[in-house]
């Protein structure tokens, strides 16, 4: 599935992105409860696909260039909690 933020702002040491983020994510459900999880539907994963500019795009590898990898990581993860708050509300 995918999901797009409107609002993304991706920011390096020289530059600053923004855009519509596009991420694809995926959800499976569980039945962990009883070792420590929860049963239900959760969000699994979240990985940004592009970064659509007017007229252009830019891809992960580019956004991960500008960003650095451990941040583009610690921005999936963040989008992977919103994305869950969202299905757990019923927004997804």
């Amino acid at each position: 599935m995918e999901y797009e933020d409107t609002d993304a702002v991706f920011s390096g040491d020289n530059c600053e992105v923004t855009g519509v983020a596009v991420y694809t994510y995926d959800i499976d459900e569980f039945f962990d409860a009883d070792i420590g999880g929860r049963d239900g539907i959760e969000v699994t994963c979240a990985e940004l696909v592009k970064v659509k500019l007017d007229g252009a795009h830019l891809t992960r590898d580019q956004i991960e260039l500008i960003v650095g990898k451990a941040a583009l990581l610690r921005i999936e993860s963040a989008v992977m909690e919103k994305l869950q708050e969202m299905l757990d509300g019923g927004e997804l």
